[in-house]
């Protein structure tokens, strides 16, 4: 498990800052291609164009949980900016988009 000093790490990490984005904007975009009878679609829906209009207004409020999920901050420890290779760069990016999908109920407030 990470330490707090290596979660502030990624945080601060501006790469880690850019990589949130492009991910966000990405399970947003998935988001708005559900199926609409989908439980919480309008939450979920409206979410999603927030994000895709204004990513970085939501941005640091995503990474707070993302730097909350072992998983991804032990994927982005152990792949590295630049990656050290492919494989862990896509662990790291799985983790990452498997993170924000968690997490999407909660922060549009389907639940």
């Amino acid at each position: 498990m990470a330490t707090l000093q290596q979660r502030i790490a990624v945080r601060n990490n501006e790469a880690f800052n850019d990589v949130v984005s492009l991910a966000m904007l990405y399970i947003a975009n998935e988001v708005i291609s559900e199926d609409p009878s989908t439980v919480g679609y309008t939450q979920r829906y409206q979410y999603a164009k927030r994000i895709m209009t204004n990513v970085d207004q939501y941005r640091e409020t995503v990474k707070g949980f993302l730097v909350l999920n072992d998983t991804v901050v032990d994927a982005a420890i152990a792949a590295g900016w630049p990656p050290a290779n492919q494989t862990l760069e896509n662990q790291f990016l799985n983790a990452l988009l498997d993170a924000i999908r968690a997490s999407w109920n909660i922060l549009s407030g389907t639940l």
